[in-house]
């Protein structure tokens, strides 16, 4: 169906940290390059925020990672996970996300208040920052000390022959393009801390797998088998890593088989 080009390590599937500077525009190209060279993927700030503001709007929890020592010691890089709400009222103290000017996002606290003008300043910064409350993307309304450093969601990440494993069953994956958002439907909540990457054979894999109540590694080795020119220890070494990733990315999860 997609041709004969992957013939080795045609899986992969990565977990990315993707990260909110708070105050900087984006990622190098140099830093795109060594990222890329470890299979991680860092998104873009603009990219990142266009894919989170329409979540905001549609009244969903926000979960993601911020970036920076400007609001030490409240926030600590790539450390401590915020969640963020769409809201209407801010008031001094608050924390915010704001987009100060084009693509140049800011989590600073409100400072003072004149009209519809907003003082910001980070918490370790001496300087200030001035935006409009239009101009807010969110409200931080919660932060979890230290989550970010935590690997993994699901511990149990061993694989065996004889699982049978399920979507999680409150996750619904939004697919955008080669980047995966994770929506906890039950929590209304938006995972940007652990955005996932399918390449086309991982995709293909996930929408054969996701429409069935429980699948196994060798529904997942007879997929990859008929659809590419690939030997099968391949194809099992490579769906096992696969399933590992989905396991510890919460994607998917054992299912229990009553009596």
């Amino acid at each position: 169906m997609f041709g004969n080009r992957e013939k080795r390590k045609i899986l992969w599937i990565g977990v990315a940290l993707v990260v909110c500077f708070t105050a900087c525009k984006g990622s190098s190209p140099k830093q795109m390059q060594q990222e890329d060279a470890t299979n991680a993927v860092r998104v873009d700030n603009s990219s990142f925020f266009d894919m989170m503001k329409p979540y905001l709007n549609d009244g969903y929890t926000v979960k993601m990672v911020p970036a920076g020592n400007s609001m030490l010691p409240t926030i600590h890089h790539n450390e401590d996970v915020v969640f963020l709400k769409k809201t209407q009222e801010v008031k001094t103290g608050d924390i915010i996300l704001a987009e100060i000017e084009k693509d140049h996002y800011v989590m600073h606290r409100v400072l003072k208040m004149e009209g519809a003008i907003l003082t910001l300043k980070g918490d370790n910064n001496q300087g200030t920052e001035k935006t409009r409350t239009a101009d807010v993307v969110g409200k931080v309304v919660g932060i979890k000390k230290g989550e970010a450093k935590v690997k993994g969601i699901n511990a149990n990440g061993r694989v065996d022959v004889d699982d049978t494993y399920c979507k999680t069953s409150s996750l619904r994956l939004d697919i955008k393009g080669t980047t995966a958002i994770m929506v906890d439907t039950v929590g209304h909540m938006v995972n940007m801390h652990r955005v996932v990457t399918f390449n086309e054979t991982a995709k293909t894999i996930w929408d054969e797998m996701e429409n069935l109540e429980g699948f196994t590694l060798q529904d997942m080795v007879d997929v990859v088998t008929d659809q590419y020119d690939i030997d099968k220890q391949t194809a099992y070494d490579d769906c096992k890593s696969l399933i590992q990733e989905w396991l510890m990315s919460g994607l998917v999860e054992k299912k229990v088989i009553r009596p």
